[in-house]
């Protein structure tokens, strides 16, 4: 009889423990940028983007120069079906922006993750950022988002402290 009270006693415990469990997740980040709280008087309140939830974009530029690439699109489960992500790598020089490549993604699902490596590294002494155009479709409609990455600027892998020697310079 002991030995009944103590399996139910531990079944008991075990059974509360897991029905007691606390899940734990990491904090979102926050959106600086989210506008979707601003409302017009008398109008209802629309969402910033209709088959969107989520767009990340980041680049990285390793010591040698080689550049990866990274395009990370959520649409709506149930809602968005197609995600095209066209992710052009660019160059500043002098005032404006080139096109030194682009990846282009596509995916017939409602989340998308892109992450491409450039064979041939890039220039010191310049900024680079990535331009990213994306289509994402719900059915035969479509939005579109246009997302820069932030500006990285990449030094003489030699320990030349001078990069303005590139600086408004054509190659």
């Amino acid at each position: 009889m002991r030995s009944h009270i103590k399996k139910s006693v531990a079944i008991l415990m075990i059974l509360l423990t897991f029905s007691i469990s606390l899940h734990t997740y990491a904090a979102e980040p926050v959106d600086n940028n989210d506008y979707s709280h601003e409302v017009v008087p008398g109008h209802e309140k629309t969402s910033r983007w209709s088959y969107t939830d989520s767009v990340h974009v980041a680049m990285g530029i390793d010591p040698e120069g080689y550049v990866d690439v990274y395009c990370d699109v959520n649409g709506y489960h149930n809602l968005t079906d197609k995600i095209i992500s066209y992710v052009y790598l660019q160059k500043r020089v002098g005032d404006h922006w080139e096109n030194l490549g682009c990846t282009v993604d596509i995916v017939y699902d409602w989340q998308s993750f892109m992450e491409d490596y450039y064979d041939e590294p890039v220039d010191w002494g310049y900024d680079y950022r990535t331009h990213n155009r994306i289509y994402v479709y719900a059915g035969d409609e479509y939005e579109f988002i246009e997302v820069d990455s932030i500006h990285h600027h990449y030094h003489d892998p030699a320990g030349i402290p001078d990069c303005s020697l590139n600086e408004g310079t054509t190659p």
